[in-house]
């Protein structure tokens, strides 16, 4: 039987289409391990690494071994996929018989779970593991055609000092990875039960970054440190949600005149503002009054109103309101968090964002107002 091992240690899988014309793609990339198992009587068993395909071909290279004697019976492995069929050609390394070469035939389940097929022409082998189907998702990252924004992702690379700065991520072609333990409790968990669509719609952190340098070249200093060590956690949520942060902006409430963003806005793109935090006014006997964005208390927190509370009630809805770039906005409704989202859409006009707290009289207000700026993507 020690012929047999052998021939079995180099077998070689040659997937031929089993349709009359051969298709000018193929439909699947077969990069991984495979699991193989080849029949005469008995069952042998083989483990295949394709670690190198060509989409644009087919063609593809790996290694492999007769899993009976790992040493001794290794061989390399040179293809072609074309459509549902894989051409499999082994040339046996090795002590037990080198130079030895095999062929056979089969298929790719349409799944792309398994394949089959005969081996020297009359035998059978079988094959698990796992191919993508290039006609869902034709970069392989994990997310369909339809649902991937960045076409082409592949593993993440440019980071030579990964792992120096604190939960930072990045793309490894199958999963988000960090390199240093989170604030030394090891790899958080954020997205290690996620695959790309999740957070990234297909998209790596190199991606990501590159589309946010152009399209927002003035907030390129915002990303240099993402560039050096990682996306961050809160970039890649935000961009999960659709956002990119900007700037915050503190605006204090007695100030008498606007306050500007330090980054120009671009007046073609879209931004959303989320404004929260609570500041006084006339904070005295008789007149002790909490405000956020949109609304004012002065009973201690019971009661809300939109605008100001009394005693200047009277002065209506405005007075005490963020205002965003000298006008009046609503806010939205109340809520106890005094958070609040914005959408805002550009102007035509490259200008900083301004904002005031609308008063009469300022000097006995305290406190600020913050808003956050995201651009909209």
């Amino acid at each position: 039987m020690k012929n047999k091992a052998i021939l079995l240690g180099v077998i070689a899988v040659t997937l031929l289409t089993t349709v009359g014309t051969a298709f000018a793609a193929p439909n699947w990339d077969i990069t991984g391990t495979w699991a193989l198992t080849f029949n005469i009587g008995d069952n042998y068993y083989h483990t295949m690494f394709v670690n190198v395909f060509n989409q644009g071909d087919g063609t593809f290279s790996g290694t492999g071994y007769w899993n009976g004697d790992q040493a001794n019976y290794p061989w390399t492995v040179a293809g072609t996929v074309i459509g549902d069929g894989i051409t499999f050609h082994i040339l046996y390394g090795g002590t037990g018989n080198p130079g030895y070469t095999v062929d056979a035939s089969g298929t790719i389940a349409s799944n792309g779970l398994s394949m089959s097929g005969t081996w020297n022409g009359e035998n059978t082998w079988t094959g698990t593991g796992k191919a993508c189907d290039l006609r869902v998702d034709s970069d392989c990252d994990g997310v369909p055609n339809t649902q991937d924004f960045c076409p082409e992702t592949v593993a993440d690379t440019s980071y030579k000092t990964l792992g120096e700065g604190m939960n930072r991520w990045i793309w490894d072609g199958k999963t988000w990875v960090t390199v240093l333990p989170t604030k030394g409790k090891g790899p958080t968990s954020l997205f290690a039960d996620k695959k790309i669509s999740d957070y990234t719609y297909g998209c790596s952190c190199e991606q990501i970054l590159t589309y946010l340098h152009a399209n927002y070249p003035e907030t390129y200093g915002n990303m240099v440190g993402h560039w050096k060590y990682g996306c961050s956690r809160s970039l890649l949520e935000d961009w999960h949600n659709g956002l990119y942060y900007i700037e915050t902006v503190t605006v204090p409430a007695n100030k008498d005149t606007e306050t500007l963003s330090s980054i120009a806005l671009q007046g073609d793109k879209n931004y959303v503002l989320k404004a929260y935090g609570t500041a006084t006014a006339c904070w005295e006997t008789g007149c002790q009054i909490t405000f956020d964005a949109e609304y004012s208390t002065s009973d201690g927190g019971l009661t809300w109103v939109d605008g100001v509370a009394p005693p200047y009630d009277g002065y209506g809805k405005n007075l005490l309101d963020l205002m965003v770039n000298g006008g009046y906005v609503d806010w939205g409704t109340y809520n106890s968090a005094h958070t609040y989202w914005l959408p805002v859409v550009g102007a035509g006009t490259l200008l900083p964002f301004s904002l005031q707290v609308n008063d009469i009289y300022y000097p006995n207000n305290a406190g600020n107002l913050n808003v956050d700026i995201y651009a909209k993507l």
